[in-house]
C-alpha cells in the first residue's frame, strides 16, 4: 500500500525482484500524478497486456511505473537502437526485449520462442505499434499468443480518469479480425493522452 493506494496483488510466478526502494518510488510516481491502477493480474502461466489506447510516450512512462510498483516481471518489446549505452542497462532493468524493425519477417516467432522458453512470462504489446494514427490495430499479438499459448490481458490507459485498467482476459480465437475488432472497441471506450492520434 502506498497512501491509500493499493496495487493488484501479483501471483508468485510473475512477481518481479525489484527493491522495495524503486517499487516505492515508482508508486509515489503515480500518485503524485494521480493516476491509479485497478483490476486483476491473471493467475495464468503466460499472458499479453495488450495495452492501448498508444497516443503517447507518457503511455510507456505510466506503464512501466505501474510495473515496477506492482513488482510484475513484465516484459515490453523496443526498437534494438535504445538497447545502447548509456540506456543499455536500465532498458534491460525494466524488462524490455529489442527486436528489429529493420528486419521484420520472424519477429513473431521468435518473441513465442522467448515465451515458451521462459515458461512463465508477461509481456507488454501496444498494438498500434506507433503513437500516430493508425486505421486497424496490427495482429501480431494475436500471433505470438497463439504460437507461446498465452492469453490476452485487455489493459487500457484512461487519461480522463487517471486510470490504468487490468480489464478482461481473453483466449484468442481463430477470427483474428473479430479478436482485434473488440480489443479496439475496448479502447475505444477510455479516453488516451491525444485523442486525435486515434
Amino acid at each position: 500500500m502506498i497512501g491509500n493506494q493499493i496495487f493488484p496483488i501479483v501471483p508468485a510466478h510473475h512477481q518481479g525482484r525489484r527493491i522495495a526502494l524503486s517499487r516505492k518510488l515508482a508508486g509515489l510516481f503515480l500518485r503524485s500524478m494521480g493516476w491509479r491502477v485497478t483490476g486483476a493480474i491473471p493467475e495464468d502461466q503466460r499472458f499479453i497486456f495488450v495495452t492501448g489506447p498508444h497516443t503517447s510516450n507518457w503511455d510507456f512512462v505510466f506503464g512501466l511505473s505501474a510495473a515496477v510498483a506492482m513488482n510484475i516481471d513484465a516484459h515490453w518489446l523496443g526498437k534494438n537502437t535504445l538497447f545502447k549505452q548509456p540506456l543499455k542497462d536500465i532498458m534491460y532493468w525494466l524488462g524490455g526485449i529489442p527486436i528489429d524493425r529493420s528486419n521484420p519477417a520472424g519477429v513473431a516467432e521468435d518473441i513465442a520462442g522467448k515465451i515458451r522458453q521462459a515458461g512463465d512470462m508477461a509481456l507488454i504489446i501496444t498494438p498500434e505499434g506507433t503513437r500516430g494514427k493508425v486505421e486497424r490495430l496490427k495482429s501480431g499479438f494475436l500471433r505470438i499468443a497463439k504460437m507461446s499459448d498465452s492469453k490476452l490481458l485487455i489493459t487500457t490507459l484512461d487519461y480522463a480518469n487517471k486510470t490504468l485498467h487490468l480489464g478482461e482476459v481473453l483466449t484468442p480465437g481463430e477470427n483474428m479480425a473479430a479478436n482485434i475488432d473488440y480489443i479496439a472497441d475496448q479502447f475505444a471506450q477510455v479516453t488516451p493522452k491525444n485523442p486525435h492520434n486515434v
